[in-house]
This record gives structure tokens, sequence and C-alpha cells, in this order.
């Protein structure tokens, strides 16, 4: 069949248009890529020279105030070399002359051939100096002045040394820096007006491009939202039982009684204790008081609502948040979550209970407190559950209560009381 010669133009057309568009991509990435190498190679070598600079300036005020300390030693006491070196004159010349070695070396490190040389060579002279001036102060606190103005005339030389050569080394850096500077802000220049050229080309593609990085930014946004509410997440739950942690529980329990403060609805807090975890740990070992663990949590998670909150906030210690729930209720919820917890572990594991209910006059810590001192009772009772009561403080004067440990970070100590009899 006879091709129409416009089909056959619209494919060389369509053809020149692919070649032309892989030519401009292809040109466009090798401009971008060769244009940040330039550009990240030129910074790298001025920052490498300014930390070489760094450290010649470092080393040249180091020497410099080692020697200026020592003269002002000698020039305090008249000059007269019979004047004994303090532990802390000895203390601030070791300390310099530490500053100008550390700098040294650092030269070694960053610098080139001749920087390394330098270093090497500005060592050894460094330690001729020092061994020098210890022998000026040695010899001054025994009053051999001949002996200390020799081995101050060798410590003279060694800072003029030292000195002179860094101060040289430091301007042929400083000029090395600056033309370092020059080369990048020539490099931009020569990028700038590539980029002149660059764009227009670049223009074909723009509307293309937009479409691709609005895309690209949607996407990359979502994620980037995902993956943050993931972590933020994930630093507020516990890695082995899923449940939230003692950080979560802080600022929910705060939520909740402020809610429950504006609403004048009731609100309870329940300290559930795993028992004897310390005893199946010894017994099956920590994974065998792992899984306990994860049994409770999961207990609790069965026997409470979806409005309700489930924390461990620390090693055996577990806490329930029930909003709009009087304390007669939460009973009721622990002992569903007690009868949950013995199906999960077949009847090897309880559990002890306290439970406070937010009122008047009681803040965030004073709750925690009642619902610790409950849980405690419980268990010097052998109850499986307690509701608090100011009773139980009197009944306990003799034993106090530390509810310290769920107003920090700490996990709290082994329990002081003795356990019930049970079988792991």
């Amino acid at each position: 069949m006879f091709a129409h010669p416009l089909a056959g133009r619209l494919r060389v057309a369509g053809r020149v248009t692919v070649i032309g568009l892989a030519t401009v991509l292809m040109f466009l990435g090798g401009y971008a890529l060769w244009s940040s190498n330039r550009s990240v190679k030129t910074v790298s070598q001025l920052m490498r020279s300014r930390s070489i600079s760094d450290a010649y300036a470092q080393a040249r005020d180091a020497t410099d105030e080692e020697r200026l300390l020592e003269h002002e030693y000698m020039v305090s006491h008249g000059g007269t070399y019979n004047a004994a070196a303090t532990p802390a004159l000895h203390a601030k010349l070791d300390s310099f002359a530490s500053q100008v070695i550390t700098a040294l070396v650092m030269l070694e490190r960053l610098g080139g051939h001749g920087d390394a040389q330098l270093a090497a060579r500005l060592l050894s002279t460094q330690q001729a100096y020092q061994a020098a001036a210890d022998e000026v102060l040695a010899e001054a606190a025994m009053g051999n002045r001949a002996k200390a103005r020799a081995h101050e005339s060798i410590a003279d030389q060694s800072f003029n040394q030292i000195n002179t050569e860094l101060a040289a080394a430091a301007k042929a850096r400083s000029r090395l820096s600056l033309e370092q500077l020059k080369s990048m802000q020539l490099t931009e220049r020569h990028i700038g007006n590539g980029t002149l050229i660059v764009v227009p080309l670049g223009l074909l593609l723009v509307g293309l491009f937009w479409l691709v990085l609005r895309a690209y930014r949607r996407r990359a946004g979502e994620a980037t939202e995902a993956e943050l509410e993931r972590l933020k997440q994930e630093a507020l739950v516990d890695s082995l039982t899923h449940l939230r942690n003692h950080r979560a529980f802080y600022e929910d329990l705060d939520h909740a009684l402020a809610q429950a403060d504006r609403s004048g609805r009731a609100a309870t807090l329940m300290l559930i204790d795993l028992d004897h975890l310390k005893q199946v740990n010894a017994r099956h070992g920590h994974r065998g008081g792992d899984e306990r663990l994860k049994a409770l949590a999961e207990a609790a998670r069965r026997a409470s609502r979806a409005s309700d909150g489930a924390y461990r906030v620390g090693g055996d210690e577990f806490a329930l948040i029930l909003p709009e729930t009087r304390a007669g209720r939460a009973d009721a919820l622990f002992r569903r979550l007690h009868a949950e917890l013995a199906l999960l572990s077949d009847r090897r594991q309880t559990a002890t209970a306290g439970i406070a209910e937010f009122g008047p006059g009681i803040d965030r810590d004073q709750l925690i407190h009642n619902a610790d001192v409950a849980m405690l009772e419980a268990k010097m009772t052998r109850r499986d559950v307690l509701i608090y009561s100011s009773e139980l403080e009197r009944s306990d004067k003799d034993q106090p209560i530390d509810g310290a440990w769920l107003r920090s970070d700490r996990s709290p100590a082994p329990s002081r009381l003795a356990p019930r009899s049970w079988t792991p």
C-alpha cells in the first residue's frame, strides 16, 4: 500500500523529537552532574583549606600563649631565675603545649605533602622548645641562674623558629585559600553563563518536568508525613507489647484529666503489676517472661473499650486510663482482664491492680500516687484488685509508698512485698 508522504514526515518528526528529547535530557543531566561535581569539589577544597588555616592559627596562638606565660612568670619574679614554678604554671604550659601538638598533628593529617613535612619538623622543634622551657623552670627553681639563662636561649631559638615557620606557612595558606575562593567564584560564573544557554533548551521540557515534579513532590510529601507519623507513633509504643509506653501515658493522662475536669465526668486510673515476673524470668528465662508480659498486654486490649488507653509504663507495670468510668466499673473491667490473662497463660499467671478515681483536688501525680497505694495494699493483703480510699494511707503509714517510678523515666524497683503463693 502506498504510504502518504505526511505519514512519513510525521514518523521522521517523531523520531527527531524523541532523539532531540533524549539529547537534551542527556545534556541537561551531564551539565548538572558536571556543575555539581565542580561546585562540590571546589567547596570541599575551600573547607579543607580553611581547616588547615585554622590549624596553623591554633598552633601559632598556642605557641605564643606558651611563650608569653613563661616570660610573664619570669618577669613577675624580677627575672631572677630563682623562683620555683607552681603546679598551676606547669599545668597551663602543658595545656598550651598539648594544643600546639594537636594542631600540628591535624596539619599532618589534613595538609598536603609540604604541610605534613612542616608539621613533622615543627613537632620536633616544639619538643625541643618544651624540653628547654622545662629546664629553665627547673634550673630557676634550684637557683642556677646561668643554666636557666642558657636553656632560655635555646627555648628562644626554638620558639622563634616555630613562630617564623608558622607565620610563613599561614600566610601562604591564606593566599591559597584566596585563590581557591576566586576559583569557586569563577566556577559559579561559568555555571551561571552555562545556565543561560541551557535554560532555553530546557524550556521545551518545562511542562513535563513540572508535572513530574508536582506528582513526585506530592508523593514525597505524603510519604514524609506518613513516615513522620509512623516514627512519632513508634516513639510512643512499647516495642515488646505494642502498647503505648510511659511517655504516651503521661500525655494521654494529662489530656484525659483535662477533659474530665471540663466536662465534669468521671475518669479512673488503674495501675496493674504482673505478679512474680522475676521468678518467671529465673525459671523460664527472659523469653518466658516476655511471653507473660505480652499475654497481659493482650488481656488489657481484650478487656478494655476503644475509648480506654492501655500502657506499659515499666518493667512489669501496666496502666489503664478509663475515661467516663467510675471506680466500681473499673473493678469489673479488671476482673474481665484477669480472666482473659488466665486464658492466655493457661492459668499460670496473675496480676494485681490498684484503682483510683479522679475528683476535685486531685491532680495527675496525686492520682498516680493513689492508684499506686491501692495496688501495693492489694499486694500486701493478697487481693487481686483494690480501689483507693484515704484509709489506705493510714493503714500503710508504717511502710511509706513510693510512687516516684511513675513520675520519672526509670523502671520501678523490685517490689518490697512478699509474693502470693503460685505456680509459674
